[in-house]
């Protein structure tokens, strides 16, 4: 077993014990709400250590099982369903190293930060799929200049004027 072998071991247990709570016996919604709510915890506190261990999972690291799903998933489904942690700088600032490393897909992280503004601030600063969210649908005119900052960050192009709508 080599040690890309271990490192594919562990996110997929962590990719697991994600998705198979959801699956689980736990009958009461109470109940249920709880014990998801600890395991969503600890499994993103898993892919945090990991990521700042041995960077965001790639190809190369993921190698024979790159096509299996859930290591190619891996932690995808986790930083998509912690939209509020996406702006802890420490997290934030950890994600946008792994772009500028070449290991995460910045449209995917702009994705995971996209999130959070919409979930948390009713808008969208990097006109994902999830502005569709919002009430309009779209990144304001008014946030340019922050959306601009945000997508240069990881290394995107900003948006066109034509991109930009008013309220």
């Amino acid at each position: 077993m080599t040690h890309n072998d271990i490192l594919v071991i562990e996110i997929i247990e962590v990719y697991a014990l994600y998705q198979g709570i959801r699956d689980s016996a736990v009958h009461a919604f109470d109940e249920k709400s709880i014990a998801i709510s600890r395991v969503d915890s600890i499994c993103f506190s898993k892919a945090i250590m990991f990521i700042k261990k041995y960077g965001w999972p790639t190809k190369k690291m993921l190698g024979k099982y790159a096509g299996y799903e859930p290591a190619q998933a891996g932690f995808m489904p986790i930083m998509l369903h912690h939209p509020k942690k996406m702006v802890i700088p420490e997290i934030h600032d950890l994600l946008v190293k792994e772009v500028q490393k070449g290991n995460l897909n910045p449209k995917l992280c702009a994705l995971f930060f996209d999130k959070y503004w919409v979930c948390c601030q009713h808008k969208s600063l990097y006109n994902t799929s999830f502005k569709a969210w919002t009430k309009y649908n779209g990144v304001l005119r008014e946030d340019k200049k922050q959306s601009d900052e945000l997508l240069k960050e990881l290394g995107l192009d900003v948006l066109k004027d034509s991109d930009f709508i008013d309220k």
